[in-house]
């Protein structure tokens, strides 16, 4: 028999109204973004759909997903750098690292979840994202080698974030496709074997 082939969707942001709107019903949703804009962003809840929301997101994000019935939700909390999360949060709750931005997060919860085949699509830290952004008002070229992009200094430095985590996650074979900024440094990007370096010292 051949081998049986799982395929899961995880979307985030603006890419779950995109992926539903053309017929195809994503797997699971991740989220993480305290602000309003991001309920419009998600569009019309589909009960099929995991949705694995921070604890961190509106409480009219909730609210959307529980006036159309929704039953898969599924919390989790975001890791900060104030030591007082710790206090906060209950003994054993799990604590999701990965930058400020949904994408590498969205990765660690596939990772988590046992899936280390990874393909991503319009992880792109520049101007091509699924919908309307509120940082579109921010954007500035960005020269990476020798092509420009519209982006903004803080997609930068969490792009250069994401490849750190999968040096931490080495066990992933990542696929990017498209061609943004972030399509392009993972052309470029080398691993590095950060458990292998002495504490503190981060090789760049």
């Amino acid at each position: 028999m051949p081998p049986v082939v799982c395929v899961l969707i995880f979307t985030c942001s603006g890419s779950h109204k995109f992926l539903l709107d053309r017929g195809i019903v994503p797997t699971h949703h991740v989220d993480s973004d305290p602000r309003p804009h991001k309920v419009e962003m998600l569009g019309i809840p589909h009960p099929d759909v995991n949705y694995l929301i921070a604890s961190i997101c509106h409480p009219s994000y909730f609210d959307l997903l529980e006036r159309h019935g929704i039953e898969k939700i599924y919390l989790w909390h975001l890791l900060f750098l104030e030591s007082e999360i710790f206090n906060i949060l209950p003994m054993g709750e799990w604590i999701m690292t990965g930058g400020n931005t949904v994408g590498p997060r969205a990765m660690k919860m596939a990772r988590l979840s046992g899936y280390v085949n990874h393909h991503y699509f319009g992880f792109d830290a520049s101007d091509g994202y699924a919908d309307h952004h509120p940082k579109e008002k921010e954007m500035q070229p960005f020269k990476f080698q020798g092509k420009k992009y519209n982006t903004t200094s803080f997609w930068v430095d969490h792009a250069k974030m994401m490849f750190e985590d999968l040096d931490r996650m080495p066990e992933i074979t990542p696929t990017f496709y498209g061609d943004g900024l972030m399509q392009e440094m993972a052309k470029h990007y080398v691993p590095v074997n950060r458990a292998k370096l002495p504490m503190g010292v981060v090789k760049q």
